[in-house]
């Protein structure tokens, strides 16, 4: 049963994926509030880390984005898990930020972070740091494609104590 549902993940993910890349995917434009957003990841996360217990607090004022509800959740979804896993005692922090150019989602995590050549292999697919982990490699690749078919981006930023996925969507 395990390895057929691993099976379906991995062909769900991948078809998502080739749909995205294809471009026959047209991204709708919803009006979605981000806290709406993540308070929906934040769900589904805690139910696929059943046996941790995780808090995400979650800082800044709401705003709307108008993007693609499904495939920004994907993506979201993706980095936040990403995050999770990344850090000892699965915690990490989503901030909010919103100038007169662009809506940015942070996704803060406290890992030891990537640096500028891990960083050029986290986007290609199938690449995994954790060779063991039960990810399959696509979640970034897949997040990166989702933001900039939506003329968004995906940045990374390395600090001292943490380090930050930003999902930024231009206004």
């Amino acid at each position: 049963r395990d390895n057929l549902l691993r099976l379906y993940n991995l062909s769900d993910i991948l078809l998502k994926l080739a749909a995205i890349d294809s471009g026959t995917i047209e991204m709708t434009r919803d009006r979605v509030s981000a806290r709406d957003l993540i308070d929906d990841s934040i769900r589904n996360l805690k139910d696929y880390f059943i046996n941790d217990p995780i808090e995400i607090p979650l800082y800044g004022n709401d705003f709307d984005l108008i993007c693609d509800k499904k495939w920004t959740y994907e993506a979201l979804f993706n980095v936040m898990k990403n995050g999770l896993e990344a850090t000892e005692g699965r915690q990490i922090e989503i901030q909010l930020k919103e100038t007169n150019l662009y809506k940015s989602i942070f996704v803060e995590d406290f890992s030891k972070g990537l640096d500028r050549e891990m960083l050029e292999k986290v986007f290609k697919r199938f690449y995994k740091m954790d060779p063991n982990s039960k990810g399959y490699g696509i979640g970034l690749p897949m997040a990166k494609s989702v933001m900039e078919r939506q003329n968004g981006e995906l940045l990374y930023h390395k600090g001292k104590k943490s380090n930050a996925f930003e999902l930024r969507f231009y206004n």
